[in-house]
């Protein structure tokens, strides 16, 4: 009997050791996916842009090394990623479990048991007897038509739907410090602008007030000049809280308290500055980049390997029960067994009465399949229309930001024209005031100017899909 519970146990375990794959083909899903076709070029065609292959870590490109600094500290540091790695984990663990069904399940039981026997009579003494049984229990389901299979390849794709929603809050993440830094630094860069010219004004309001005293200048032109001042004035407090609220984000975002990252970033730095050239690659390079567009595939892969399973569910399902024990009458001797049992049921199991459920749930995973495949079309177009919105609304700006450099270039030479004739009486104090405004709005709208247009950088290479890569 060991003998022959010996074969059989090398041959279950040789048999299990037979890949899958080549022992029992699947049942292939019966759904047909046409191939998506993605633009040849982006119709948006400008000097700011190339079709060279987008930079990965593209945010190094305003070489600022405190920003690279929060992005990988973000990275390493913000809850809401870490938060999503917890998903990824789950998803390993359920695909390890999916896989576990392609095995023997195996069980291992042991019981003693002591048993007094007496007899109804005066004075008789009883016996007793010792019993110890051990064994193994294994149930084991043959995937001969590749339902667990299908089931282990939905969980694989499962899993990679976690990877790639990882990828997508990184760039989200990576763009989102990225934009706080820039609207702060653009920020500082106003409100230093600003201060520069709240001093000019107040040196110019003395001489004002002055040459008022003196007979030279009416009381409206002093009053002018105040209310200028106190304008300039007026924009420092929205100024500095704006400042602080983007470091508190900034913060937030790299897994600290509000407050920590302020003597850091309040101190004024230039606003950064991006090369003059994007390169943004093809269309059909964002299939390879953008996370949705890959998560929509592995959705799509997830949806078909579900048709396959519920196709397998025709078949009949085989499964083999054995089990192997060993009983002894003296716990102190197990060296000399003295009895065993060994047996193996395998059964089949068909639900031949229940086609009509078992095709009905074919039919929704077939339309589950075909909705994961319009959702993959959607998002590749979408992904399209991104790049190119943000290809123009980059295009715009840079043109946006040449003119107003000269129109700031010309209302300062305006200004200082204005000003000179002023001091000859060829003009008015009024004039000079509205010389001295429209240059002060000037520098300020091309300080915006150019913030935007590092937004639009950072929204241009989101859009592209940049940035998960190097981590």
């Amino acid at each position: 009997m060991n003998k022959n519970i010996l074969t059989l146990l090398v041959i279950l375990i040789l048999f299990v050791q037979i890949p899958y794959s080549l022992a029992f083909p699947k049942v292939n899903p019966d759904i047909k996916i046409a191939p998506i076709e993605a633009s040849v070029d982006w119709s948006e065609n400008n000097s700011f842009i190339t079709k060279d292959d987008p930079i990965i870590k593209w945010w190094s490109q305003f070489n600022d090394p405190q920003l690279n600094s929060y992005i990988n500290d973000a990275v390493n540091c913000n809850y809401d990623l870490q938060t999503v790695v917890s998903r990824i984990l789950e998803t390993r663990a359920l695909r390890a479990g999916a896989k576990s069904g392609l095995y023997p399940q195996i069980d291992a039981n042991g019981k003693y048991s002591r048993y007094q026997f007496f007899v109804a009579t005066q004075n008789a003494s009883g016996k007793s007897l010792d019993l110890a049984n051990a064994g193994l229990n294994t149930s084991w389901e043959i995937d001969f038509f590749g339902k667990n299979r299908w089931n282990i390849e939905v969980a694989t794709e499962n899993m990679e739907v976690a990877n790639e929603n990882k990828r997508a809050a990184l760039i989200s993440l990576i763009s989102e410090v990225a934009t706080n830094y820039m609207e702060l630094r653009g920020n500082q860069s106003q409100l230093s602008v600003l201060r520069k010219n709240i001093e000019n004004q107040s040196n110019n309001l003395k001489l004002i007030q002055y040459k008022h005293k003196i007979g030279l200048l009416a009381e409206i032109d002093v009053i002018e000049a105040q209310s200028l001042l106190e304008l300039l004035k007026s924009q420092i407090p929205n100024l500095e809280t704006s400042i602080k609220a983007y470091a508190y984000n900034i913060s937030v975002l790299t897994g600290r308290n509000p407050e920590v990252l302020l003597c850091e970033l309040l101190p004024a730095k230039p606003l950064p500055i991006f090369a003059e050239i994007v390169a943004v690659g093809l269309p059909a390079n964002l299939i390879l980049r953008r996370p949705d567009i890959r998560q929509a595939q592995r959705n799509l892969g997830s949806a078909i390997a579900s048709v396959g399973a519920a196709e397998a569910d025709l078949y009949p399902s085989i499964k083999i029960n054995g089990s192997f024990g060993l009983q002894d009458i003296n716990i102190t001797d197990l060296a000399n067994i003295t009895g065993g049992l060994w047996s193996i049921t395998p059964s089949v199991n068909w639900k031949i009465f229940d086609r009509s459920l078992l095709k009905a749930n074919i039919d929704a995973a077939k339309a589950r399949a075909r909705s994961a495949d319009t959702e993959l079309r959607q998002t590749v177009l979408n992904a399209i229309k991104d790049v190119e919105t943000g290809i123009s609304y980059f295009d715009s700006s840079r043109k946006t930001e040449k003119e107003l450099e000269k129109a700031t270039l010309l209302s300062q030479q305006t200004s200082n024209m204005t000003n000179k004739a002023y001091q000859i009486g060829l003009k008015s104090q009024l004039d000079v005031l509205e010389a001295e405004k429209t240059y002060i709005n000037n520098q300020s709208q091309l300080i915006t100017s150019k913030t935007e247009i590092n937004l639009r950088i950072i929204n241009l290479y989101k859009a592209l899909g940049g940035g998960w890569q190097c981590f």
